[in-house]
């Protein structure tokens, strides 16, 4: 019943999330939909990618979430956005991993009671230590995931200490989804694992233990260690299969940034630390120095140095070290969550060392209280962080996209500024676009740490869509504009079609490195411009005649050009030197297989020059070659 109530309130505040087509991915939102697209085809064997240049370890997460999406939105038609996907996923690892908690307290416990108020302190206090922690239960930020995985080892530690080796495997599975989740769990999960075995070898094996045997019988251990193996070997798999087909993979890569101290110094790492020594955490200590007089109180001392055995050494080596930057130390978010376990512990293990008289009512009241500092809006995703509903102009921009791509072609994503705002967008877009065209590619000087290296365009690339978006000032304040440049048309050139910039639709498609159209003509703009011809009714050889000028000055009174194909050979050179005003070259060009993209030439500009610079006015453009007239002639 809890469960579905749950349920009901997440569908109610995130009705709008489930059913509008219009609400999309943003930042890392739609970083993570990039590779949620391989991870629904099978062909991801990695997690989402990371600011400092690798992916982390392993695809559980996104292959979690592409199976909600399957299920969800292409099978049951429930949901009608992928980023729906995306808070759904997590939803139900949290409700999981909650759902084990109880479990685990419950038997700790051995009460109902006790074991819903250890839960509901858990979540309480972890949210007190993550201030402020948006979107509790349905924050699909990775950081956030881990504490599912977090939940799951704080609850297998309770379990084998109360009941015996069978929570083995969860712990297994808690254990490898933090490797999954972040590069930095490769060494850290080894300490986690050793001190979590040692401290339950520890507080079982004395004389005075209230937990029973650790290893209740031999075929018990068995099976528990043969299920743990089977899960481990399933998360090991991709890392593996990774590091085979793309040799040495990414774990090397994890060592390197790892062995080089990011942090501040060992005083501003110690006040970081200082940062998670909340009052909420006080309990601890006072538990620990009452007496044991029974077998409960003793069990659940027990319960918090298992639980703080398995945090402490890790997370004080991850900060003390330096691995990363004190500013981004989200893999400690999974540290909180051992933390808000051992305290709930120890404030259940407090009232019950109390009067009989006082315990229940002590409980309910931790329950309500606990309640209370866990906002049910805690189920609403946080639209400010990772999604957007964006104006008629972005859909225009997509819409454009939609109507002109062709399948097997790319969709080139060009921007002409850095400002976040504009990231922001393009990130939608770029994910957008994907799932519509299935190919993509982003211009390098418009990478951003959203995008993985994968999706850089190269030489080769050849672009069906060009998408500009421009910030610019208005009467109103500054706003974000995407306009649509240049369309790779659906019709081949033909012999004998010429381009004058008079005013007719252009057929040749002027992708990376060339400035809008002007009445005569167009500028390139940089040092490298790419300029596509669809020639699928072309003969296999034909050429090229290109009439140009040069933006030339005093102080350079010439310019050079080369032209290669997109491979790189070259077709051509040119020079412009003053008096000379115009020039023309003639390329031999060989038209691709039917239906393969279009016949590219690359100019590569000598010495690029801005007006700007030259004293001619704002014009902070690159200038190189005016292309003034392009005809389709015979080889």
């Amino acid at each position: 019943m809890v469960f579905l109530a749950a349920v009901v309130i997440f569908i109610w505040f995130n009705r709008n999330l489930m059913v509008s087509p219009d609400v999309v991915p943003k930042l890392d939102y739609a970083a993570n939909d990039l590779l949620i697209q391989d991870a629904k085809h099978f062909a991801l064997l990695h997690g989402n990618y990371s600011r400092v240049g690798f992916f982390h370890p392993g695809p559980f997460y996104l292959q979690a979430i592409a199976f909600v999406e399957w299920l969800a939105r292409d099978v049951l038609h429930a949901i009608a956005t992928p980023i729906a996907a995306q808070a759904l996923c997590a939803f139900l690892l949290n409700g999981a991993a909650i759902a084990a908690l109880y479990l685990a307290m419950r038997k700790l416990f051995a009460s109902c009671l006790y074991g819903a108020a250890g839960v509901l302190m858990t979540l309480a206090i972890g949210r007190v230590l993550i201030d402020p922690l948006p979107a509790f239960f349905v924050a699909v930020w990775m950081p956030y995931l881990y504490m599912a995985a977090s939940m799951l080892v704080v609850a297998a530690g309770i379990g084998m200490l109360a009941t015996g080796v069978g929570w083995l495997p969860m712990a297994t599975l808690g254990l490898c989804m933090l490797v999954h989740g972040h590069g930095s769990f490769i060494g850290l999960v080894p300490i986690m694992a050793v001190s979590m075995a040692a401290t339950l070898r520890l507080v079982t094996r004395k004389a005075d233990s209230a937990s029973p045997p650790l290893f209740s019988s031999s075929d018990h251990l068995r099976t528990s260690l043969i299920v743990s193996a089977i899960v481990f070997a399933l998360f090991a798999l991709p890392i593996v299969a990774n590091t085979i087909l793309h040799f040495p993979g990414e774990i090397p890569k994890y060592f390197r940034f790892a062995g080089r101290s990011q942090s501040g110094t060992a005083l501003e790492r110690l006040a970081f630390l200082a940062r998670f020594g909340h009052l909420s955490l006080l309990p601890i200590p006072a538990m620990m120095l009452l007496p044991a007089k029974d077998r409960a109180a003793r069990l659940n001392r027990s319960a918090v140095l298992v639980t703080l055995a398995t945090v402490l050494p890790a997370s004080l080596l991850y900060v003390l070290k330096g691995i990363d930057t004190l500013e981004f130390l989200y893999p400690m978010y999974w540290a909180a969550v051992f933390l808000a376990g051992a305290s709930a512990i120890a404030i259940v293990g407090l009232i019950r060392a109390m009067s009989a008289v006082l315990q229940s009512g002590l409980a309910l009241l931790v329950a309500g209280c606990a309640v209370v500092s866990i906002p049910v809006g805690s189920l609403r995703v946080d639209d400010g962080v990772g999604i957007s509903q964006p104006g008629a102009e972005f859909f225009a921009a997509a819409e454009s996209i939609e109507s002109w791509t062709k399948p097997g072609t790319f969709a080139w994503i060009d921007v002409d500024t850095v400002h976040p705002d504009v990231i922001f967008d393009m990130s939608s877009l770029a994910a957008v676009e994907k799932r519509r065209a299935g190919r993509l590619c982003v211009e390098p000087e418009t990478m951003h740490v959203s995008y993985p290296p994968s999706l850089n365009c190269n030489s080769n690339d050849t672009p069906s869509v060009l998408l500009r978006a421009r910030r610019r000032d208005d009467a109103k304040g500054k706003e974000v504009r995407f306009s649509r440049t240049a369309l790779l048309p659906v019709a081949s050139m033909q012999l004998g079609d010429l381009e004058t910039f008079s005013g007719t639709t252009s057929k040749a498609f002027y992708g990376k490195g060339w400035s809008g159209a002007e009445p005569t003509g167009r500028w390139t703009d940089g040092k490298d411009a790419l300029l596509a011809i669809p020639s699928d009714d072309l003969p296999q050889h034909f050429a090229v005649r290109l009439d140009f000028s040069a933006f030339l000055t005093p102080e350079h009174p010439s310019q050079s050009f080369r032209f290669v194909d997109g491979n790189g050979n070259e077709l051509g050179r040119a020079e412009i030197t003053a008096p000379q005003s115009v020039g023309s070259v003639t390329l031999q060009l060989e038209r691709l297989s039917a239906g393969k993209a279009p016949t590219t030439v690359r100019i590569l500009v000598g010495s690029p020059r801005s007006p700007h610079d030259a004293g001619r006015g704002t014009d902070a453009r690159q200038l190189g070659l005016f292309l003034s007239r392009l005809e389709i002639i015979s080889s």
